[in-house]
């Protein structure tokens, strides 16, 4: 069973909004506190229950001061200009190029991702 009054949600307000979120995180959404006291990641299947100082397997999302914070926020992994024929989006001005940008994390673990090296941020270096 949680805790219903420490649900977050972006309707919902932070305990402390002046507070400044760690590492250049920001706050995160859709997460509660379990009775046993971890935070419940909420956003994807895998509902990581996290002590102080984890990460999810997203890596992307770590508890910090009993509330789960993003520090990946407004970081990019990588930066590319692509054909826009690369994208689904081969009819909509053709021979044209289109921003490919991305950011670390994923929750999905796949054996042969393309993106293995830059998926999971497990090595954080500071912008």
């Amino acid at each position: 069973m949680t805790i219903p009054s420490t649900s977050r949600s972006p309707a919902a307000g932070a305990d402390r909004p002046d507070a400044p979120a760690p590492l250049g995180g920001d706050p995160a959404h859709w997460w509660h506190t379990t009775e046993d006291g971890r935070v419940e990641c909420e956003l994807c299947p895998r509902h990581c229950r996290l002590r102080e100082g984890q990460r999810g397997f997203c890596f992307v999302r770590v508890r910090h001061d009993d509330r789960l914070v993003l520090d990946t926020y407004g970081r990019s992994s990588g930066f590319c200009l692509d054909p826009v024929e690369k994208k689904p989006l081969a009819h909509f001005h053709p021979g044209t190029s289109v921003l490919s940008f991305g950011t670390a994390g994923c929750n999905l673990a796949c054996k042969f991702c393309q993106n293995w090296e830059i998926s999971p941020s497990a090595i954080l270096t500071p912008c």
